[in-house]
C-alpha cells in the first residue's frame, strides 16, 4: 500500500489503515517519496502496536519498501527497523513476510 496517499490525507494512519490492518495479516508499506518526520515516525509506531494487537498469537508481518537512503538512514539510528522490517524492495518484502522472517511478529519484538 502506497503509504504518501494517506499521509497526505490530514486523519491519522491507524484511523486511514484500520480496514487494511483488520483484513489482512501481511502488509507492506510502500514509502516512496515521503521524507520522514518525528510526528510520522509516532504514526507508524501507533500503526505497528495496533497491528500487533489485531493479530496477537496469530503469524502477521509489516515491512517498508522504498525508502530514501535518508530515511533509511533516519529509520535505522533510530532502530525503528527492528519494529517495522526495511525491504530494499517490494518482492524481497513479501519474501521476508512469506518466508516468515518476520511474520509472528509480535508487540514485545
Amino acid at each position: 500500500m502506497r503509504l504518501v496517499d494517506s499521509v497526505l490525507a490530514g486523519k491519522p494512519l491507524v484511523e486511514q489503515l484500520r480496514p487494511y490492518l483488520e483484513n489482512t495479516p501481511n502488509i507492506v508499506l510502500d514509502v516512496e517519496g515521503i521524507d520522514f518526520t518525528s510526528m510520522l515516525i509516532g504514526e507508524l509506531a501507533n500503526l505497528a502496536r495496533d497491528f500487533d494487537k489485531l493479530w496477537v498469537n496469530q503469524p502477521h508481518g509489516m515491512a517498508m519498501t522504498n525508502l530514501k537512503p535518508s530515511s533509511r538512514q533516519v529509520m535505522e539510528a533510530v532502530k525503528f527497523d527492528h519494529i517495522i522490517p526495511i525491504a530494499r524492495n517490494y518482492n524481497e518484502a513479501l519474501k521476508r513476510l512469506f518466508s516468515g522472517a518476520d511474520a509472528s511478529r509480535s508487540a514485545t519484538g
